[in-house]
């Protein structure tokens, strides 16, 4: 059972929350914070959050899906409810009063306009072995302003960062990775390498081959030189393959009745993503050390209690002699390098004497060894009416894993752990059940109302490559299918896009944020000569937050994207410069996919080792963005990933009217649109 001080603690004047979410730079922190001190009436000032570890933070999952807020964030809002009932109706009970007669001010028990001298701090003692009543009252009352992003000024300052971190007496280390996924090590010469670098210590188990030492200068060289030196064996290479190709053929269209064939206009398009990677600026980093017989680890893992107890597994360790601290790291969009280099540091922290132990992955770890998000094929066919509405609808899909997170399906699935003498392979990989936010299905079925709406999916989990969660998962290639499609069927029935969406669309949030983008769009007047506007839109999950984007490009040398116009209801909105910021760092990296971003696949899997083979968006391309949040009395419905599926749609259906052509698979690079045009 799970108290009130479990998330709530008063102490000498200050509130701490506790929550499992980790931040990640998306803000929620002060989002939560917020939303403590509008239920408590206290200045943000006055309250902050528990650092998040597994010893001690409530485990609340995975911070992903858009979620945080909605879950945690309303969780802490209610305890802190709960809490201000219980302090007030303490203090009535010293001022032999009614609780109705009493107010607060900023923690201040007030009485007839005078302050009572009492305050919460005074009866905090009152909170203890109460349990969290999930089902209290909650009034959510948006803060007077936003709470101030206390983890800017270090992330700006270079003092935030896991990579920054420096503990006593810390060791560096690196891994020696073999030449290709699969290999495995056949020998070493320990002794002449160890002779050549007195001041460099050699870690082998298995195929696991690590080097670590005081100076990182000395590990980085001995590292350069020890993967040339070791003898591997490799596997057989697999034969070159398309990444699309590999997820099955295409099956031939689905049959209708033949009374219905010949009255109907039928219209059948195939759209595909490619993998792409997380694409992170700085490289994953850990840090570990063995002491006082518990193992610590510093990470910037996602969610640190799937972490711990996988790293448990792999050790043969209890989960509760480790303790997992989250430090904020590098971008994590799902899952990227950081749990796998958190068992790396673990496994040489085994040999360090008690020393903790930084490790540091190179770019070309980051993009070659971590797990990329699946590539996707999106099939739909449809048809029309005589009267230009959608009478049949099938959305076929064909998907690589989305889920190969630490922890699920009870298997480890940390990278070294499969390298190891006595390995733990990566578990079977499993499709995530719509009932749970789904994997490569999420979204697919259409926010629109649809007759004979069905949905197909072809889950293949032996793809060659591994692949899991990046942001989104499925919503991203299965919304960019179903607003193109939408785009089509329009043009197809001669009616305005917007037009056709509403037609068949009933939810009224919905409508409202797709009309209030092309009203945004439409007051800057038409778009100017030589470029193109196009709208799409979609609801996240089918259950979260809405977003509907209009964009502007114009095609030149390149794809030019000019202006972003965004409309928003993400219902209650705790922290509303937050989720401005999320929604439009969520459009460039949709912008970026869209338009760039492909982890080329082969023989030796992800084949990038640099930014020259994994090109991402710059500076310099970044449009003008204008974000309009419809207010909404509604629960907090998540704004992390509303609009990756929408900002791609609607940058696709743009580039489709400024080319007088479509281009179904991404990215739209300028090579792609000349083979278009060509063909």
């Amino acid at each position: 059972m799970r108290m009130l001080d479990d998330l709530v603690l008063f102490d000498a004047g200050r509130v701490v929350v506790r929550t499992g979410k980790v931040e990640l730079g998306q803000g929620i922190h002060a989002a939560i914070i917020g939303l403590a001190a509008a239920a408590l009436d206290l200045s943000p000032d006055r309250i902050e959050v528990a650092p998040t570890r597994t010893v001690d933070s409530p485990n609340e999952g995975h911070t992903s899906g858009s979620l945080s807020v909605q879950t945690s964030g309303v969780a802490i809002a209610r305890a802190c409810s709960q809490a201000r009932r219980v302090l007030l109706a303490a203090a009535a009970a010293e001022l032999d009063a009614v609780p109705d007669v009493l107010t607060v001010e900023d923690g201040h028990f007030q009485l007839a306009g005078g302050d009572t001298g009492l305050d919460y701090w005074a009866f905090a003692d009152r909170l203890a072995a109460i349990p969290l009543d999930a089902e209290a009252p909650l009034d959510l009352v948006a803060p007077a302003s936003d709470s101030p992003r206390r983890d800017l000024l270090p992330r700006v300052t270079g003092a935030a960062f896991i990579h920054d971190i420096e503990p006593a007496d810390m060791l560096h280390a690196r891994i020696v990775r073999p030449p290709q996924h699969g290999a495995s090590l056949v020998t070493v010469d320990i002794a002449g390498f160890r002779a050549r670098h007195p001041d460099v210590e050699i870690v082998v188990d298995g195929s696991f081959l690590a080097v670590f030492g005081a100076s990182e200068a000395a590990i980085v060289r001995a590292t350069e030189r020890l993967r040339d030196e070791a003898q591997w064996h490799l596997p057989a290479p697999v034969p070159a393959f398309d990444p699309i190709d590999r997820l099955g053929p295409e099956t031939p269209p689905g049959e209708i009745e033949a009374s219905l064939r010949n009255s109907l206009q039928r219209h059948s398009a195939t759209y595909t993503r490619p993998a792409i990677a997380h694409g992170s600026i700085a490289p994953s980093c850990a840090i570990a050390w063995f002491r006082d017989e518990r193992l610590e680890i510093w990470s910037h893992s996602q969610n640190i209690f799937a972490l711990r107890d996988a790293i448990a597994q792999v050790l043969a360790l209890e989960p509760a002699t480790i303790c997992v601290t989250h430090a904020p790291g590098s971008g994590c969009y799902g899952h990227n390098g950081a749990d796998d280099v958190a068992l790396d540091a673990a496994l040489v922290a085994r040999h360090a004497g008690g020393c903790p132990v930084r490790v540091q992955w190179s770019r070309e770890e980051e993009l070659a060894w971590s797990p990329v998000g699946p590539p996707m094929r999106v099939r739909i066919d449809a048809s029309l009416s005589d009267e230009g509405r959608i009478a049949d609808w099938t959305l076929e899909l064909w998907t690589a894993p989305h889920a190969r997170r630490p922890g699920v399906g009870g298997q480890a699935n940390l990278l070294s752990a499969t390298m190891l003498a006595d390995p733990v392979p990566l578990g079977v990989a499993s499709e995530i059940p719509l009932a749970f936010g789904g994997g490569g299905n999420r979204n697919s079925v259409a926010w629109y109302d649809l007759p004979d709406q069905r949905v197909i999916e072809h889950f293949v989990g032996d793809y060659p490559v591994r692949t899991s969660s990046l942001r989104a998962l499925g919503a991203h290639a299965n919304i960019f299918a179903i607003e193109s499609m939408m785009d089509e069927l329009a043009e197809q029935a001669g009616v305005d896009p917007l037009a056709f969406r509403l037609d068949h669309l009933a939810d009224p949030r919905g409508r409202r944020v797709l009309e209030a983008a092309a009203a945004m769009s439409a007051r800057t007047g038409p778009a100017p000569d030589g470029s193109a506007r196009a709208l799409a839109g979609a609801r996240y999950k089918n259950t979260s937050g809405y977003a509907a984007i209009v964009a502007e490009v114009a095609i030149g040398e390149t794809v030019e994207v000019r202006r972003i116009w965004c409309a928003a209801d993400v219902g209650f909105a705790a922290s509303p410069d937050g989720v401005r910021n999320q929604i439009e760092g969520g459009i460039l990296q949709s912008i970026s996919w869209l338009l760039h971003e492909a982890a080329p696949l082969g023989a030796h899997g992800v084949e990038a080792r640099s930014w020259k083979d994994y090109p991402i968006l710059r500076f310099a391309e970044v449009p003008r963005l204008e974000i309009e949040l419809i207010e909404s009395g509604d629960a907090p419905l998540g704004a992390g990933e509303i609009v990756q599926g929408p900002a791609s749609a609607a940058v696709g259906n743009a580039v489709a009217r400024a080319l007088g052509l479509r281009i179904r698979d991404l990215p739209i690079t300028r090579e792609r649109i000349m083979r278009a045009a060509w063909d």
